[in-house]
């Protein structure tokens, strides 16, 4: 149990301990681990990774670890069952893969097979950052660059919404073989120029770059999206805490992005801005 500020660092840490997948809860996490190979310092590592982030933030953070085991058969699938069809916008429908249509009617429609650890499109970050590519799409041709691309979704939508030219770019292998195989459920395999590694193996320009990280992340990434964002391009930044924006608009406002508008939803915010 931990305040939803917390859960996107902390899902981070629970993958690189090894977790097999995570359910995101009411108040909490869920975390599932194979006991074969299970480390047993594994609930010390999580209250040591958790006092950390109270230092670094120098605010108290109150959480309760459970540790529980469960028979095995369908623990795999169950995150499946949390996945339900999601009006993202007025436009847009995300779905799961294996669901039906039905009497859906959106303009839009994107079919998402997330695996147990990329994102459905539920999470209010995510949904922001789609309405503002909606908002503040370009009226011309225009390139697109999805850093840290989870499933795919957003390169995904940059397609529905026109853009000419794609790149989503992801650290981790396995986020770009789930956004690849979710780039095919919708007919778009050869849409998406798909790339492993880091922004600074990027040379192009782009008029619309999407990064739905954490802040920390998007405070580092300031002087490369600079370098990236054509004149007068949009940047869409989203995974931040509303207590945080005040970080991001004073760096990106140093750097000389101009802010264009603000978009939260519960505790998040999500902001635009021009290069």
């Amino acid at each position: 149990q931990i305040d939803s500020r917390f859960h996107d660092p902390l899902c981070s840490f629970l993958f690189d301990l090894g977790t097999s997948g995570i359910e995101i809860l009411d108040g909490g996490i869920k975390a599932y681990f194979k006991e074969s190979g299970l480390d047993p310092l594994l609930i010390q590592k999580i209250e040591n990774y958790i006092k950390g982030m109270e230092k670094e933030l120098s605010i108290p953070i109150t959480f309760k670890i459970k540790f529980l085991r469960i028979e095995e058969g369908r623990w795999e699938e169950r995150w499946k069952e949390f996945f339900r069809p999601q009006k993202a916008s007025n436009r847009l429908t995300v779905l799961p893969a294996w669901d039906d249509i039905g009497d859906i009617n959106t303009q839009y429609i994107i079919r998402i097979d997330p695996g147990m650890a990329f994102g459905t499109g539920m999470h209010p970050t995510t949904r922001m950052c789609l309405k503002a590519m909606e908002i503040y799409r370009p009226s011309f041709s225009w390139r697109m660059l999805d850093v840290g691309t989870g499933s795919g979704i957003l390169a995904i939508y940059a397609a529905y919404l026109g853009a000419d030219s794609i790149v989503a770019i992801d650290i981790d292998q396995e986020a770009l073989t789930v956004a690849k195989r979710n780039l095919s459920i919708n007919g778009l395999k050869d849409r998406v120029n798909l790339v492993c590694g880091r922004t600074d193996s990027i040379r192009s320009k782009y008029d619309m770059i999407c990064a739905n990280l954490d802040t920390r992340s998007l405070l580092g990434l300031c002087i490369d999206f600079k370098e990236k964002i054509n004149d007068r391009g949009i940047l869409i930044l989203s995974g931040i805490v509303k207590v945080e924006l005040e970080d991001i608009y004073s760096r990106f406002s140093i750097k000389g992005f101009k802010c264009r508008d603000i978009i939260c939803m519960d505790e998040w915010a999500s902001i635009v801005m021009e290069g």
